[in-house]
């Protein structure tokens, strides 16, 4: 791939790459896998353009995503994706989730270790916090 004299991906190189990737995975059967020169050879910065701006190579594989998969990317609004999002909370609310979540562990509303191993790793999402808490407080209130 050709870099511009200023070191940047010219728009139309962005886009022929595109093509060229979906090409290669929907008639060749290439996987939808990407590795910079970078990523498998541990020292040579190619393209450089992307390992300075990994941002640009993100750009490059949701691109490359979209065009696969133009109706899935059309579908998911921007509430569905912060769902997704991990909790940004302070440390006191994690240490109530902690006791929530690890209360209904205890007591046998959940039985999956791996929620509470989530919430003290502060890796869960507010979807699954959404979904926790309807769960845990319905069947609780059924028990009740």
């Amino acid at each position: 791939m050709c870099i511009e004299k200023d070191g940047s991906i010219h728009e139309d190189t962005f886009n022929n790459v595109v093509d060229l990737a979906v090409y290669l995975i929907r008639e060749r059967g290439f996987p939808n896998v990407f590795f910079t020169h970078k990523e498998v050879v541990g020292w040579k910065e190619c393209p450089l353009p992307w390992i300075k701006t990994p941002g640009e190579y993100e750009r490059f594989k949701q691109a490359v995503n979209s065009k696969l998969n133009p109706l899935k990317e059309e579908l998911v609004t921007e509430d569905e994706d912060d769902m997704n999002k991990v909790l940004d909370y302070a440390q006191w609310t994690w240490n109530e989730l902690d006791k929530y979540i690890g209360d209904a562990y205890n007591d046998k509303i959940i039985d999956e270790w791996a929620w509470v191993e989530k919430v003290s790793k502060k890796k869960l999402t507010y979807g699954e916090l959404l979904m926790l808490k309807v769960l845990i407080d319905e069947r609780r209130r059924k028990k009740g």
